[in-house]
């Protein structure tokens, strides 16, 4: 096998150093890429079904798609660094009255309805240059907002397909399902790239992929994609550079995946994998120290960069927050303050919403109004477990390894709940009894967990037994599958006539 080559399981001897200089000896293992046919009809699958909910999915019936589409709209003409009140076009603020928040308590739709909109049937019914919130919208300027400190990258796939769809004249409606599709071409590319990089785990990586929540966002406009599809792609990279030699493009890739991962969603809590890539890969332990220290630096530096240059944004978050009862500065502040109150209070919360979390970490569809029944969550749960434990094994992870990502996964967890709680949380409660509210927004969701859950199933992942690649890949791919069809029939039945 050629030195370097990332992508392929190897069959080292025992006396064999892990990352030898040389490596003409070492052999293909029989079992290389045993399911390639059957990953490339994972990937048609997921293709497929992305698209399916990309089209399925009513107009602005993700969680705040209609402030995340004004922000991709925006930087499609070249706005990088949003504003409060953003100035647009009467067409596309006609496009946002027309599909208000959880659409299905107004009314049901009509497939014709659609259709009429994407071909621009539908009239200019306001002259407003400036969205507001209405009887219709009542977060809309929570989520323009909000969208305003992410940075441009999560958007970039929607502000392409956005940017072609103006130059071809599309109805604010094709702006939006073009923008839904780019998201949808970034989601299997991903994932793609993914299957390339570390075959071992192709069923734990499927699983998780096909996980309707995962397609959920694939198929809407949201900056939860762009941060997915870098997560799958920076825990696969990891996996392959702490398993084989890696190539000089490996290393390079993991600086600039390391480094957009910061820029997506201030994913810091991923700044622990960096240590999985081995020392064993540079020719002196200096270098590898001057690597680790650089994307440490790199992920520190952008992140403050872009934090710098939205402080405006920042401010009016802040500003806006407080207007409704929010202090931002105070529950920073009883944070560092009475951190045990604090993560007790933290562990009351999550133990009375676990089974939302577990709910819409599987699937809630829309503004996370619906799921499937509760015991199906269990079930896909159970799929993932299973990938987890039987997926093909190459090298060992060690109880070390274990540690590192479990301590990535608490990092994002802990992560999620206090930025959350300093952005949308109020204290409530008496003086011997304070417990956390989210009185205006929908708080903790279970999909925030999907970027970093890759790293709790890897921490359990056992070494010892190992089923059929083939068989294991088959049983995730097909039971995915019946379990998203069923999804897409309740969408279905929830929003159209």
């Amino acid at each position: 096998m050629p030195h370097g080559v990332v992508g392929c399981e190897i069959a080292v001897p025992a006396d064999t150093p892990q990352y030898p200089h040389r490596l003409e000896s070492v052999r293909p293992a029989p079992c290389i890429d045993e399911c390639n046919v059957l990953a490339k009809l994972a990937l048609a699958v997921s293709t497929l079904l992305a698209l399916a909910f990309a089209l399925i999915m009513p107009p602005l019936q993700l969680n705040d798609e209609d402030g995340h589409f004004i922000r991709a709209y925006l930087i499609s003409r070249g706005d990088w660094i949003a504003t409060s009140a953003p100035v647009l076009p009467p067409s596309i603020i006609s496009f946002l009255q027309r599909y208000p928040e959880a659409i299905e308590r107004h009314r049901k739709l009509a497939p014709s309805e659609i259709a009429g909109d994407l071909n621009g049937n539908t009239r200019v019914t306001s002259d407003m240059q400036t969205p507001a919130d209405d009887s219709g919208h009542a977060y809309l300027t929570w989520s323009i907002l909000g969208s305003s400190l992410y940075c441009p990258p999560v958007y970039f796939p929607g502000s392409i397909g956005i940017a072609v769809a103006r130059i071809l004249h599309f109805s604010p409606l094709g702006m939006l399902y073009t923008a839904r599709i780019c998201n949808v071409l970034i989601f299997v590319l991903a994932l793609w790239t993914a299957f390339r990089l570390v075959p071992a785990s192709r069923a734990l990586i499927l699983a998780l992929a096909l996980m309707p929540m995962t397609l959920h966002q694939a198929g809407g406009l949201s900056a939860d994609l762009v941060t997915i599809s870098v997560s799958m792609i920076g825990f696969a990279l990891v996996l392959a550079l702490r398993s084989q030699a890696p190539p000089r493009y490996g290393l390079a890739l993991a600086f600039i995946v390391f480094t957009l991962w910061a820029l997506c969603k201030s994913s810091i809590w991923a700044l622990p994998l960096i240590v999985l890539i081995p020392r064993a890969a540079f020719k002196h332990a200096c270098q590898w120290v001057v690597f680790i220290g650089g994307i440490v630096l790199s992920m520190l530096l952008v992140l403050s960069l872009w934090q710098f240059a939205i402080q405006h944004n920042i401010q009016a978050f802040r500003a806006a927050r407080l207007a409704r009862g929010i202090d931002i500065s105070a529950n920073l502040a009883f944070i560092l303050a009475h951190p045990l109150d604090f993560a007790r209070m933290l562990g009351a919360f999550a133990s009375t919403h676990t089974n939302e979390y577990i709910g819409q970490f599987v699937g809630a569809f829309g503004w996370m109004r619906f799921t499937l029944a509760p015991w199906t969550h269990i079930f896909y749960l159970a799929l993932i477990l299973f990938a987890a434990l039987f997926d093909m094994k190459n090298t060992p992870i060690s109880i070390a390894e274990r540690g590192i990502f479990a301590v990535v996964f608490l990092s994002g967890m802990l992560a999620v709940h206090t930025i959350l709680f300093a952005t949308d949380g109020v204290l409530s409660g008496g003086v011997r009894h304070i417990f956390i509210t989210y009185p205006y927004s929908a708080g903790i969701q279970g999909r925030y967990f999907i970027p970093f859950c890759f790293a709790a199933f890897l921490a359990i992942r056992q070494n010892r037994f190992a089923v059929s690649p083939r068989l294991v890949t088959a049983i995730v791919l097909y039971a995915a599958t019946a379990y998203n069809l069923m999804s897409l029939h309740a969408i279905w039945k929830h929003y159209y006539l």
